[in-house]
């Protein structure tokens, strides 16, 4: 599967899906779903997300289901999320309700 990029300098209004990986730099306001999602310092989701694999640096607003989530330092996180494990760097924000184990 090739991976999908959303460059910094592109903003999305509506919802993302791939069966492969999607990389984020930009915006999304709307539900992301993909195989990994990788949202980059700069990038910004505002919105559900669905995926095996969620890897941030970047702003996500909004629900998360993901086998596995590792929210990195520059990472800011506001979720009502459902993960199998959760990895949360020293310096990361994050604020919300999670059930991990699930």
């Amino acid at each position: 599967m090739a991976v999908s990029t959303i460059q910094n300098d592109l903003e999305i209004y509506g919802n993302v899906q791939s069966q492969g990986d999607v990389v984020i730099s930009g915006s999304v306001k709307g539900n992301v779903a993909a195989k990994a999602v990788d949202v980059k310092d700069s990038g910004l989701i505002a919105g559900n997300i669905t995926s095996e694999e969620l890897l941030t640096e970047g702003k996500i607003k909004g629900k998360i289901k993901a086998t596995s989530v590792n929210l990195k330092l520059t990472s800011s996180t506001d979720t009502h999320m459902v993960s199998n494990t959760l990895v949360v760097e020293t310096g990361a924000t994050l604020l919300g309700k999670f059930k991990i184990g699930a």
